[in-house]
């Protein structure tokens, strides 16, 4: 094994570089034993989605920007921060976001789907009338009175897979 810590390096910097190694090994642990967690609530032949960013960037994101007839567009509301804050405010003038913003919208978002069901992501139900499966909750009104609507089916095709 190689010795990364060389002896010219004073003893502070030796233990910042032991203590992020350490940090390191541990973050690798974490991820050993929640893959395994997972890996073991999942039946056989189930394996794990991953949401696809460049689907999302052509198909989800700009649903976030539309102009609907009655309600603000989901930028107005939720690019403010706080708990509904998901989306980055658009630049003054911009109409899109640019690559970074988005792919830290894509990083927010993930955390209100769950990948393989759509019933069960807040994303999807929240703005989904009750009577077709949509939440209670949802100040800003509901935008999707079935789930035929073709943004739902957009963002359901999105989380589970099953893009074209």
């Amino acid at each position: 094994m190689i010795d990364v810590v060389s002896k010219k390096m004073c003893p502070m910097e030796r233990n910042v570089l032991s203590a992020t190694v350490g940090v390191l090994l541990f973050a690798l642990s974490l991820f050993s034993v929640l893959t395994t967690i997972i890996s073991a609530q999942l039946s056989p032949g189930e394996e794990l989605l991953e949401l696809d960013y460049l689907q999302y960037r052509k198909a989800v994101e700009p649903m976030f920007l539309n102009r609907r007839a009655g309600h603000a567009r989901c930028v107005v509301c939720h690019s403010r921060g706080g708990r509904i804050g998901f989306l980055e405010p658009l630049a003054p003038g911009a109409t899109s976001y640019d690559a970074g913003q988005s792919l830290r919208n894509f990083a927010r978002v993930q955390q209100l789907v769950v990948p393989g069901a759509p019933l069960e992501s807040v994303l999807l139900i929240n703005p989904l009338i009750e009577d077709a499966g949509g939440s209670h909750w949802h100040a800003g009104g509901k935008h999707w009175d079935s789930q035929d609507d073709p943004e739902w089916r957009t963002l359901a095709a999105w989380v589970t897979g099953q893009m074209p």
